[in-house]
């Protein structure tokens, strides 16, 4: 199965606060596209068409400085057009008008990130699920092993539910995936899916 495509429409002055909120969502089996990241120097952000065009979901961050720019307004009216399923991630109700009206929004809190992450992965897996990403074998978060010169794959498969990944997370329980070469440990935060810590393999 081909990986699934997802597009992140923002404000070019959001960029930074979209690389933030979606880190944790590229270490997951997906092709994420920022479209501040995508854009070549000295060309318009018009040419991103494509990347819109070849995407299966589309997630906005609605800002006050994208709520009325140009180019999120574009790329939220082409996935509407397309019929693509829209994510908006918003600072205030308020913006949840024009192509995302009557849409359910992930809330954005700066001063509580951990939330939104959380939020916003389970909307991708409400979304996703249907066709088969981020359900069962395809939820999990894949990464090479960093401890001396293993570089073997590392998987944390995540086959909890939603609610209980957030138990976890009140309760300060990481989720732990081990290296099957060299025995190395990563840690992960439960609600947001970011790395936490690495734990030396056990001398035997």
């Amino acid at each position: 199965m081909a990986e699934t495509r997802v597009f992140v429409s923002h404000a070019t002055a959001d960029l930074d606060a979209a690389q933030n909120l979606l880190s944790s969502v590229r270490n997951l089996p997906l092709t994420v596209a920022l479209a501040g990241e995508e854009v070549e120097p000295g060309r318009a952000r018009r040419n991103l068409e494509g990347q819109l065009r070849n995407s299966d979901l589309v997630i906005v961050l609605l800002t006050d400085d994208a709520a009325d720019d140009y180019w999120v307004n574009q790329e939220l009216g082409y996935a509407k057009a397309k019929g693509l399923p829209i994510i908006p991630i918003v600072e205030d109700d308020d913006y949840l008008r024009g192509y995302v009206e009557g849409t359910d929004g992930v809330q954005y809190d700066a001063q509580n990130p951990e939330v939104t992450v959380f939020n916003l992965l389970s909307r991708l897996r409400s979304e996703l699920e249907p066709i088969g990403t981020l359900s069962s074998p395809n939820w999990y978060v894949a990464f090479p092993c960093n401890n001396g010169q293993c570089g073997a794959e590392v998987q944390l498969e995540i086959e909890r539910l939603q609610k209980d990944l957030w138990q976890r997370f009140e309760h300060g329980k990481l989720l732990r995936a081990n290296c099957p070469e060299c025995g190395a440990g990563y840690e992960f935060n439960p609600a947001t899916l970011g790395f936490v810590r690495s734990v030396a393999p056990e001398a035997e």
